[in-house]
């Protein structure tokens, strides 16, 4: 038996600090094989899109600035990856469209390969297809049902066993967020973006609470540890 984890939640809410935090706890037992990955990221293209969402001024412009949807920018001389590609905030059926190509590769070259392994697997994954239904439909107003449907694509439907949402005011998330010196292509938009990101989480949550775990994002980082490792220890693999 495998179990699948995921982490989730608006900018801001402490989920990456949490998904790490889980990940040490269950390899300091010794009792399983535990995996911690992100996205988008771990896949080559993936490590791409996080590094143009991270750093959305890399680079020169291979194309014209009105070019439809997207624009291909050169990497560093220093860097000998593949080019990269940045959305474009007016292009969110592309931006769309690469999450979920991002998800297809991880799901098949590094989550599925490890929840194959013998008793005892565990991937603990910052991030998957609920964060593309709140941002890109909640957030970006597209039809949500075309998003399950291409997310459904991407993962071979592969659901995890456990979603746990971090959630937060995004005033208070987008705070904290400034404080770190990480930004990303998501960080200067409205306010209201962001609250529509929260209420995306929240109506799925709603919609599955057995599957969910909705945590005060706001308690304390030892209070939050505890309350996500009471919900998972009744849940993990036996081992012999």
């Amino acid at each position: 038996m495998s179990l699948f984890i995921v982490f989730e939640g608006g900018d801001g809410s402490g989920k990456t600090v949490q998904s790490k935090a889980l990940s040490e706890r269950l390899k300091k037992t010794g009792k399983y094989q535990v995996l911690h990955t992100q996205e988008p990221g771990d896949t080559l293209f993936g490590q791409l899109l996080r590094r143009v969402l991270r750093h959305p001024d890399l680079g020169q412009p291979v194309l014209k600035e009105n070019f439809p949807q997207l624009m291909m920018l050169e990497p560093s001389l220093a860097d000998h990856a593949l080019p990269d590609v940045i959305l474009q905030t007016s292009a969110p059926r592309a931006e769309l469209l690469f999450f979920v190509l991002a998800r297809a590769q991880i799901i098949d070259e590094v989550i599925q390969p490890h929840l194959s392994k013998n008793t005892g697997a565990i991937v603990i994954c910052d991030r998957y297809i609920y964060s593309t239904v709140a941002y890109q439909g909640y957030g970006r107003d597209m039809d949500v049902e075309l998003i399950n449907q291409a997310n459904k694509i991407a993962t071979r439907g592969i659901q995890p066993d456990l979603v746990v949402l971090l959630d937060i005011e995004p005033e208070e998330g987008l705070k904290r967020k400034r404080a770190d010196s990480h930004k990303d292509h998501f960080d200067d938009k409205e306010v209201s973006f962001h609250k529509r990101i929260r209420k995306g989480y929240l109506a799925q949550a709603d919609q599955d609470p057995g599957r969910w775990l909705v945590v005060d994002a706001t308690k304390s980082k030892k209070e939050i540890e505890q309350i996500i490792w009471d919900r998972v220890s009744g849940l993990l693999p036996k081992t012999d």
